[in-house]
C-alpha cells in the first residue's frame, strides 16, 4: 500500500507490519522508501497511530516529508 507525505508526494510503500504479541494489534507499519528497482531501499518502522488511510488516494497519509524521513 502506498504512503504519501503531507506534501502529497509518495514516500514509499508499506512492506509489512509489526504486531504487539500481547495485544495482537498492529504496533508499527514498516515503510520501504528510496532506492531503485528494489536496490538501496531503506526500511523504517512507523507507529501505526501515525498513519491515516485516505480512500481518495487508496493509500496512507503520513504527516512528514521525504526530507524528514531521510
Amino acid at each position: 500500500t502506498p504512503v504519501f507525505g503531507r506534501d502529497g508526494n509518495k514516500l514509499g510503500q508499506i512492506e509489512s507490519f509489526m504486531v504487539d504479541k500481547y495485544s495482537g494489534r498492529v504496533a508499527y507499519a514498516v515503510l520501504s522508501f528510496g532506492g531503485t528497482f528494489g536496490f538501496g531501499e531503506s526500511l523504517f518502522p512507523l507507529p501505526w497511530s501515525g498513519l491515516t488511510y485516505d480512500t481518495d488516494i487508496n493509500g496512507y497519509r503520513l504527516n512528514v516529508t521525504a526530507d524528514q524521513l531521510r
